[in-house]
């Protein structure tokens, strides 16, 4: 797990070099996923934090999740307000009512994530899709790959993030 964990990290850190700046200082909105969730947004320099709050009530079972994720931004050239972005956070959640019972209880997580957001110029919104897989520690999934998720956030402050 150790080693898995050093190779994710070593390869985002060595892979990208150039990042770009944020168009806006923080967003919120919504996360569309096999659930649903909230996303808050905030520049940190050229790069972001990310909060995601997301909860699947569903017939068998019931789910909730809060992950943190620290995202480097980098600019898609010849595309101006797009930009592609990929991170590492950490993630707890709460699973209560599945059939499978080593999925019940508290779970906990790193979250890697890879994405693309357009911010739109005239208007104070944006919209990203992503990927976000999760390893776990605990209870759940060792490995989950389903995290495709598509958001829509209100830019609370225009302008850059440094």
């Amino acid at each position: 797990m150790k080693k898995i964990l050093c190779v994710l990290m070593l390869t985002f850190g060595v892979m990208f070099t150039a990042s770009a700046q944020l168009n806006y200082q923080s967003a919120v909105g919504l996360r569309l996923t096999n659930g649903g969730g909230l996303t808050y947004k905030t520049a940190m320099g050229n790069n972001a934090l990310e909060v995601i709050g997301y909860f699947n009530l569903g017939r068998n079972f019931n789910q909730i999740n809060l992950t943190a994720l620290y995202e480097i931004t980098n600019d898609i050239p010849n595309i101006n307000n797009l930009d592609w972005y990929y991170g590492l956070g950490l993630g707890a959640g709460l699973t209560v009512g599945s059939d499978f019972d080593d999925d019940n209880g508290i779970s906990l997580g790193i979250d890697g994530i890879i994405g693309a957001e357009y911010t739109f110029p005239k208007v104070p919104f944006n919209v990203s899709l992503d990927w976000k897989p999760r390893i776990g520690i605990g209870k759940g999934r060792l490995f989950s790959a389903t995290g495709t998720a598509f958001s829509i956030r209100y830019l609370l402050n225009r302008g850059g993030g440094s």
